[in-house]
């Protein structure tokens, strides 16, 4: 079988979590021994429109993406005609039998370049009009108002994409609820959560992986990997920890980049923090395996629209406790084991209070093998893999 999947970011090149989950299903479709493509852009200054590649097996059709701002009206017609014309001329000819479409612009630009006979399943990872509203929460007026005006057009165009799809995927209740407001299909949505990977493990005891690390050995540690986006509450973690940090009680570790890297960086400054936080950047899978080993506890701080969590699982997995906010998905994988550790998304002050508390050791935690337990029987591999490969069409 020949499987083509479109995604705007191949996670070799932007780690993020519809990246990072697109990735895993086309190795997982490559593993069951079918040819597969991806589709996905780039930008930058280079010369060339669209490169084809092979990692692991899988075939990378990289695209640059129009050089327009994220305001213009013609940014996301002009992204998918650049990206049918790239399909044209590179894959077009060949005969797909499912196209997997995981985000509107690349999906519906790649769609309009394949045969009309090709098979379209659709992931969801959130709405369109919730994912833009929440990455322009914090700029401009101006743009603020150009955001809203292009808000129509997405949605007509998210809606198109669900009403071409033959099959529809979301990976939480709380994006099928969402999906049925907006468009009405929550009838058509099937709700498969993505899966904890099997090389996810603990094999450091948490002393090593600090000296690894060069993390002070005996100093209480929070650890948070955020893109630095306005959603992601970065800002309120720095304020929240602040007053722990100032009482000598932890440190806190941030890996991560995105726009408002230098804001954060600047208020951390400003409180007070510049010794005690440390910004680690983009970081290695290796360096996050280390960290979610090394950490007392991992952090979410997110203001807004989190659909999955996938970030959680992972923490579960080399059992590090998080602490989170409860925005989006996020209570539907944290309420069953750690109901205690979540608080009110966009409160500082509440999430202060939890930090406190767990600091003094006041919070119920479930033991680190109880919480790889957790994640491996609810969202373990061979409970989810198959699941997912019946819904694309293939036998597992």
């Amino acid at each position: 079988m020949k499987y083509l999947v479109a995604v705007d970011d191949c996670f070799l090149d932007r780690p993020g979590g519809a990246a990072r989950v697109a990735w895993d299903i086309a190795q997982l479709i490559h593993d069951n021994g079918h040819d597969v493509t991806m589709v996905s852009l780039f930008s930058g200054e280079s010369a060339v429109s669209h490169s084809l590649e092979t990692h692991e097996g899988i075939r990378i059709l990289r695209i640059k993406k129009p050089g327009l701002p994220r305001w213009h009206p013609r940014r996301f017609f002009a992204g998918m005609e650049t990206i049918t014309q790239a399909v044209r001329a590179t894959l077009a000819d060949e005969p797909w039998d499912i196209l997997h479409i995981h985000s509107p612009q690349t999906g519906l630009g790649t769609h309009r370049a394949l045969s009309p006979k090709t098979r379209v399943v659709t992931t969801i990872h959130s709405p369109i009009v919730m994912e833009y509203l929440a990455s322009t929460a914090t700029t401009g007026a101006v743009s603020r108002v150009k955001s809203w005006l292009s808000l129509p057009l997405l949605k007509r165009m998210e809606r198109r994409l669900l009403q071409s799809s033959d099959s529809i995927h979301t990976l939480s209740q709380f994006t099928r609820v969402n999906l049925h407001f907006f468009h009405g299909v929550g009838d058509r949505v099937t709700i498969i959560p993505h899966w904890k990977r099997p090389d996810l493990q603990r094999s450091l005891s948490k002393a090593e992986a600090r000296r690894q690390l060069g993390w002070p050995e005996h100093d209480k540690l929070f650890f948070t990997v955020r893109h630095h986006g306005p959603r992601n509450g970065i800002d309120l973690s720095l304020r929240a920890i602040a007053p722990l940090i100032h009482q000598g009680l932890c440190k806190y570790y941030l890996a991560g980049d995105g726009p408002l890297r230098s804001y954060h960086e600047e208020l951390a400054k400003d409180l007070g923090l510049k010794k005690h936080v440390h910004f680690m950047g983009r970081i290695s899978d290796e360096e996050l395996a280390l960290a979610y080993q090394a950490t007392d506890a991992f952090l979410l701080p997110t203001r807004a629209l989190e659909c999955f969590g996938l970030i959680i699982l992972e923490a579960l997995a080399y059992g590090c406790p998080v602490l989170s906010s409860n925005a989006g998905a996020i209570p539907e994988l944290m309420q069953p084991i750690l109901p205690d550790l979540i608080f009110p998304a966009g409160d500082a002050e509440a999430m202060h209070s939890k930090l406190e508390e767990f600091l003094s050791s006041s919070l119920p935690i479930p033991t680190s093998q109880e919480l790889v337990d957790y994640v491996s029987l609810r969202y373990g591999y061979n409970t989810i893999t198959p699941q997912l490969l019946k819904w694309i069409g293939l036998t597992p």
